[in-house]
C-alpha cells in the first residue's frame, strides 16, 4: 500500500463506494475545477497494487477551520485495510493545526459510523443537501480551548 500526492487522473481510476463522489456536489462549474483543486492542494492517494483505495485531503477554510473530504473506494468501505490507520493519524495532525475540524457526509449508516470512528460529533442534519434531495450531516472534532 501506498500513500501518494493526489493526481487529477487517480479520480477516474477509483470505484467510489455507492458511486458517490464530486458528481453529488451538484457544482456549478462542474467536477473539473475542483479536481484541479486538489491536486494542487492538500490531498492524497491511497493505492494497493496499483488500485487506487481511497482519495481524501482537507480544504483550508479559514486560520482555524478545514473541511475534510474524503472519498472511498468500494473495497476500502468492505475493508479498509491500513488506510484506517493513516486516515486517523491525519485527523488527528488537523486537530492540532485547527481549531475546528469539519465534513459533511450522506446520513448513511456506514459513512456516519466512519467519521464517527475518526472522532467526529454529530452537528445537525443539513435536509435535501445532496444533488438527490438526500440529507447530509455535519460533523465536526472541535478543539477545547
Amino acid at each position: 500500500m501506498t500513500i501518494e500526492k493526489f493526481k487529477f487522473t487517480d479520480y477516474a481510476q477509483i470505484r467510489l463506494a455507492n458511486g458517490i463522489g464530486l458528481e453529488h456536489w451538484n457544482l456549478r462549474g462542474g467536477v473539473l475545477p475542483v479536481l484541479m483543486a486538489m491536486e494542487n492542494g492538500p490531498f492524497w492517494t491511497v493505492r494497493d497494487g496499483g488500485e487506487v483505495l481511497a482519495i481524501g485531503g482537507y480544504w483550508p477554510l479559514s486560520e482555524r477551520v478545514c473541511e475534510v473530504s474524503f472519498f472511498p473506494s468500494e473495497k476500502f468501505v468492505v475493508k479498509p485495510l491500513g488506510v484506517y490507520r493513516a486516515l486517523r493519524n491525519s485527523v488527528n495532525n488537523l486537530k492540532d493545526v485547527f481549531n475546528r475540524v469539519q465534513l459533511n457526509c450522506r446520513d448513511e449508516a456506514c459513512f456516519v459510523r466512519f467519521a464517527k470512528s475518526l472522532g467526529f460529533e454529530e452537528e445537525g442534519r443539513m435536509r435535501g443537501f445532496g444533488r438527490d434531495g438526500i440529507d447530509h450531516l455535519m460533523m465536526s472534532i472541535v478543539r477545547q480551548a
